[in-house]
């Protein structure tokens, strides 16, 4: 559906003239190209339009179902594929990390990076050799994480996504400004899902590495999230990283009742999916022994 087509959609089960709905913002006649098409809308006049007719911009986005372009199809089904355990060829990620290099387009290396950091993880290798023979790439992507101002759902998914790629120091230095940003946004539930999925990202990556005084710095980041906010899912999967912690620590029977509790819940829900990986993430990093100090 085109832009105009919903507006005029939405004005109509409105039951909205659209002299009352330009009224202030424009001309009848121009709000009536937009909606015939023959003119694109401005940010700025559609924002007060929604504004009039109670919608909000991401609403509209969402309404609006707008098509993924090439490069984001591209990236929805090699992840499909990735997590379906379907064979992702080298040949195919050089494709890939090339189209990067002929259109200069970060989009292109953050997904190179980040499937060919993930299948490396999954088959149980180290990715130190593959980082340090990819350096320039990685620099390449903090660089552009660290000059944007105002971050999208790219640079967003970029830092959430790809935690294993960054050294401790980046991620944390990055993390304070992430964590102070969302925060700021946190009456928009986008902002909010995203910081909740980087104390989740952040939290399984340094119990995976053994690095458990920085798993509970985020956890405790995360305890403070879930204070303020009603959502079940988001207390349960606290008290998961709490009794993994737990354990990892000595108290082993406070701990493993802790974990078992997290995992009832998601039984209980039926989602025996989510409670498989929960049982198999802490059988993996239950026996990790402490690396820093």
């Amino acid at each position: 559906m085109k832009a105009g087509t919903l507006l005029k959609k939405l004005r109509v089960e409105r039951n909205i003239s659209q002299s009352a709905l330009s009224c202030g913002i424009s001309s009848r006649t121009t709000l009536a190209s937009y909606e015939t098409q023959t003119n694109d809308i401005p940010l700025g006049n559609l924002v007060l339009y929604l504004d009039k007719m109670n919608v909000r911009l991401d609403e509209f986005q969402y309404f609006l179902g707008l098509e993924l372009n090439e490069k984001h199809k591209l990236s929805t089904q090699l992840f499909e594929d990735f997590y379906s355990n379907r064979t992702i060829s080298d040949k195919r990620l050089r494709e890939i990390l090339q189209l990067y290099k002929s259109t200069d387009d970060i989009y292109y290396l953050a997904l190179y990076m980040g499937l060919k950091g993930a299948i490396i993880k999954t088959s149980g290798k180290s990715i130190v050799d593959f980082l340090s023979t990819h350096q320039q790439y990685v620099c390449a992507l903090k660089k552009h994480i660290g000059k944007i101002e105002n971050w999208s759902a790219f640079e967003l998914s970029l830092l959430i996504n790809c935690l294993y790629i960054f050294d401790d120091s980046f991620i944390l230095g990055v993390s304070k400004r992430l964590i102070r940003d969302l925060n700021g946004y946190s009456q928009i539930r986008l902002f909010e899902k995203a910081l909740f999925t980087f104390y989740i990202n952040a939290i399984s990556h340094y119990l995976s590495l053994g690095k458990h005084k920085l798993a509970q710095n985020f956890v405790e980041q995360l305890g403070q999230h879930a204070k303020l906010s009603t959502q079940l899912y988001e207390k349960t999967i606290l008290l998961y990283f709490q009794g993994i912690l737990k354990y990892n620590g000595g108290k082993r029977i406070d701990g493993e009742n802790d974990v078992k509790q997290a995992i009832q819940v998601f039984k209980t829900v039926a989602d025996d999916k989510k409670a498989e990986q929960m049982e198999r993430f802490f059988k993996d990093v239950r026996t990790t022994v402490e690396s820093d100090n």
